[in-house]
């Protein structure tokens, strides 16, 4: 069993948070799957695992444009789709931010002119 202690900075408020088990899966969903150009998803994500954990999820815009809400490592973030002329086909890696390379979920979403 190993313990990992993670620091994350949120403005000027530090938070702290023990790990003494290990994420070992993910599910995330967007709702909606596709939208319109400049439209918004909701995406969501929750970690399963062994053991007690309290780590954030990361992130990430793989593929076909757009932008994420400013909270990059939490549960829940806001899509916004970019402006497209034809539709466009946008990935998006969520993963657990302390095991990127070991428990992450791709979504694919849809962006309609």
């Amino acid at each position: 069993m190993f313990k990992r202690i993670s620091v994350l900075a949120l403005s000027s408020t530090l938070l702290l948070s023990a790990c003494t088990g290990t994420p070992t899966g993910i599910t995330a969903t967007a709702n909606p799957t596709t939208v319109s150009s400049g439209g918004t998803s909701t995406l969501s994500a929750t970690l399963t695992g062994t053991g007690s954990f309290n780590i954030g999820v990361g992130w990430e815009i793989k593929s076909g444009g757009g932008s994420l809400s400013k909270n990059y490592d939490g549960s829940t973030v806001t899509y916004t789709a970019p402006t497209v002329t034809a539709n466009t086909t946008v990935q998006i890696n969520a993963y657990a931010s302390a095991a990127p390379n070991q428990v992450s979920q791709v979504l694919t979403l849809t962006v309609q002119p």
